[in-house]
């Protein structure tokens, strides 16, 4: 596992978290604005109308087991971004960031259990959790537990198994990306 402290500033952290949020209001996808490209996945806002569908004991399940997201393409994010993780990474054969972008939303009681990312995925915290407010990343073998904080990167690599512990107060923002390796 890779950490970086400060990987990205805390004005890069709102625009972000902008981003998803203003994306998340589009009624109308697959939707282009500059170089952002919504492939036609579920917003924010959909998420919420869907659960809304939903009978209580549905939600709950629901709640607590995903955030909501938003997913979209963008060369230029992933260009910056890579740009300066290409600097660090010791991930073998790197070549750049997949340009398909998500920005995860949890809200106050929601998790996420154990469960895989990509062969090598890249974790960007959007905003700060205080600890006793939960939302911590737990990776598994070895144990391992990550506080959220504004601008903090993770890499991990071999699908490492790892959850989200509740999130009981505040809302928890994380941009979570695919590393692309191969020959390029």
């Amino acid at each position: 596992m890779e950490i970086y402290n400060n990987f990205l500033s805390e004005k890069e952290c709102k625009e972000y978290i902008n981003c998803g949020e203003y994306l998340s209001t589009m009624e109308q996808i697959p939707f282009t604005y500059g170089d952002i490209k919504i492939p036609g996945k579920l917003t924010f806002k959909e998420v919420r109308q869907k659960q809304s569908e939903m009978n209580h004991e549905q939600r709950r399940i629901y709640n607590e087991s995903l955030p909501d997201y938003c997913m979209f393409d963008s060369e230029e994010i992933a260009s910056k971004i890579w740009l300066k993780l290409k600097k660090y990474t010791k991930i073998p054969l790197a070549y750049g960031i997949s340009k398909r972008i998500n920005i995860l939303r949890y809200h106050e009681g929601y998790k996420m259990d154990v469960h895989t990312d990509g062969r090598f995925t890249f974790l960007i915290y959007l905003n700060t959790i205080k600890p006793e407010h939960g939302g911590q990343t737990c990776f598994l073998e070895p144990f391992e537990e990550i506080r959220p904080q504004c601008g903090k990167a993770v890499g991990i690599s071999d699908y490492r198994k790892h959850y989200v512990k509740k999130l009981l107060k505040g809302t928890r923002y994380v941009m979570v990306l695919n590393v692309l390796v191969g020959n390029g």
